[in-house]
């Protein structure tokens, strides 16, 4: 018998040193670099970080950027778009059977560390954020749904249907001026 662990258990890892890397971040931004005057700058760009922002508070899409993005998910990082669809699925019916079926589509079509490695060359800066914070929402909500409870968002991790949505229409105002 071999041992390791299932589909499950890899995503657990991952969402448990997802959250280790969220709360070092949250820290640093909190005692992060500040102003220099001894003040925290806190700042609204919805570029930067965990997008905060709705879809239509992002900067318009570069037709070149958009072009170079699109035809890298559609190319060497499609594992990026299964997990936006993933994501789209656990959104809409998060049972326990559905989070069962993604994550084991997960772990065949679009493995963790292979879905960050590919967020992070994503050329379209806002798309990267917030996919990445998808990314991030995905692991709380299929935490969560294994163990049949509700998920709980730390602050700096969007509702799943909220991320979802903003990750959709970003793709769509791209394929809109590629």
């Amino acid at each position: 018998m071999q041992g390791g662990l299932g589909a499950r258990g890899r995503w657990l890892v991952v969402v448990l040193g997802v959250v280790v890397v969220a709360a070092g971040a949250a820290v640093w931004i909190v005692l992060g670099p500040g102003t220099g005057d001894g003040e925290i700058e806190v700042g609204a760009d919805p570029t930067r970080g965990t997008p905060q922002a709705s879809a239509d508070e992002l900067p318009p899409p570069d037709p070149e950027e958009a072009d170079r993005t699109l035809r890298y998910l559609a190319g060497e990082a499609k594992a990026v778009l299964v997990m936006h669809r993933a994501a789209q699925e656990v959104a809409a019916e998060p049972t326990r059977a559905r989070c069962a079926d993604v994550a084991a589509t997960l772990d065949r079509d679009a493995p963790a560390d292979q879905v960050l490695l590919a967020t992070s060359e994503v050329a379209d800066e806002p798309l990267a954020r917030a996919l990445e914070a998808e990314r991030l929402s995905l692991g709380v909500t299929l935490t969560a749904c294994a163990e049949g409870s509700e998920p709980v968002y730390a602050d700096d991790i969007r509702p799943l249907d909220e991320i979802t949505g903003i990750v959709q229409a970003r793709l769509d105002a791209l394929a809109a001026v590629r």
